[in-house]
């Protein structure tokens, strides 16, 4: 008996230590500013668009559509701040080296992704998004130990501008600084489930990181959990016992961002999942409209023009590249089919209706875009419901129907902000 209450003890003892490691900052007097708010990680970038990762193009793009952001900061060997995400060269650019060896004059002739974006200096950033009253999440990508000065002269150059901002970081070490010579700055500590194969000092800092356990030295207003690991036991602490609040990253559904937001947490969202999650919210209003609201999935592929071509010629016998296809499970009108053959396309296991698959060619609707003079999200937006309505059963064979068609298409992309006016070209 006595050895039981040992133990019960020791495991109090330990519980109470690892919750005060895990104490926070809360309620951060400016945090209200950066509260209801979506952020585009790495600004609003999308490949399919040729708009890279933390471009100015990409910082352009959300500013547009109302996003704050979340970037990279690095130091570079001449004291320049620079917006990217990696400290190797190779993803973005194609070129072998490291960008923290580099001066700005180096980076001047390197391109993103293939397209004519530069990587751009933090000022650059910085003085698009003064005056928008749009909020940034500022990530200090530390690297062989220059924390303290990255740490301060992000700070510093911050201090020029009238912007909403915080400041992340993996590196304890930028938030400790951050603590003692910067109190003011709102601070987070990002983190995701680190796993590595084997036990060793990588091993060991991981599973401090994880487990959130420098919060202690570090006292930060926020957790930056990734969206996927959000759900590990020592950031539900935080928020549950320390009111810490939460922020999610790589959140790339508009599923995920719904459900981020009922969490109560802001969400940085991962913008080549913009496509999907646009594509979704559409699809979800057009259902809505149509009394279909439930449990249904639609199967839905982006090719490029050679593919669509191949399909349009081998199921429509139609030699041509065209915008979208639609293959219904459903002869007619969905609300005119038999109970029996309904039965027969629900999914046993989860109940899911499957209505069938769209098929839409991105390169076309940029093309259709350009050609209606709006954006680029509305195409799209416009292709999946119409789409999505020919799954349902409608058609414009006639102009009756055609009329119809564009009744329906037109009250969903208005739900979703996607009006003519609105929209914006991108």
């Amino acid at each position: 008996m006595q050895t039981l209450q040992l133990v019960i003890l020791f495991a109090l003892f330990l519980l109470t230590v690892w919750l005060f490691f895990l104490n926070s900052r809360a309620n951060h007097p400016s945090w209200a500013a950066l509260e209801h708010r979506r952020y585009a990680h790495r600004g609003l970038h999308c490949s399919a668009d040729s708009v890279p990762e933390n471009s100015l193009a990409a910082f352009r793009r959300a500013i547009r559509h109302g996003y704050g952001a979340e970037l990279d900061v690095h130091l570079l060997r001449d004291g320049t701040l620079a917006v990217f995400h990696d400290s190797d060269l190779k993803r973005m650019t194609g070129v072998t080296g490291v960008l923290e060896d580099c001066t700005a004059q180096d980076l001047a002739a390197l391109r993103l992704a293939g397209t004519p974006e530069t990587i751009p200096q933090l000022c650059e950033v910085l003085s698009l998004y003064e005056g928008t009253g749009l909020p940034l999440v500022v990530e200090l990508k530390s690297y062989r130990g220059n924390h303290r000065a990255l740490a301060e002269r992000t700070a510093k150059e911050l201090d020029k501008y009238q912007i909403p901002y915080c400041m992340e970081s993996f590196d304890p070490r930028c938030l400790m600084w951050l603590r003692a010579f910067r109190p003011e700055i709102i601070r987070g500590q990002l983190s995701e489930n680190f796993r590595k194969d084997a036990w060793g000092w990588e091993h060991f800092v991981g599973f401090l990181l994880s487990n959130l356990l420098f919060n202690a030295f570090t006292a930060p207003d926020f957790i930056a959990y990734k969206f996927e690991d959000r759900r590990r036991f020592a950031p539900r602490i935080c928020r549950a016992f320390y009111g810490a609040h939460m922020f999610y990253w790589t959140v790339r559904t508009y599923e995920d961002l719904k459900a981020a937001e009922r969490e109560g947490a802001q969400a940085a969202e991962e913008s080549d999942g913009q496509t999907q999650a646009l594509l979704t919210r559409v699809m979800e209003e057009v259902l809505r409209r149509e009394g279909e609201d439930g449990n249904v999935v639609v199967g839905v592929t982006l090719v490029d023009g050679e593919r669509i071509r191949e399909l349009n010629r081998a199921f429509r016998s139609v030699d041509r590249v065209t915008d979208v296809l639609s293959f219904p499970m459903v002869q007619g009108r969905l609300c005119d089919a038999a109970q029996e053959e309904l039965t027969g396309l629900t999914d046993p296991e989860t109940g899911a209706l499957e209505l069938g698959d769209l098929v839409i060619c991105p390169a076309r609707a940029r093309e259709q875009a350009e050609e209606y003079g709006h954006s680029v999200r509305r195409e799209m937006g416009y292709l999946a419901a119409h789409g999505l309505l020919h799954l349902l059963g409608y058609d414009h064979e006639t102009e009756e129907e055609r009329a119809e068609m564009r009744r329906k298409e037109e009250a969903a992309l208005a739900a979703c902000e996607l009006t003519r006016e609105g929209a914006g070209a991108d």
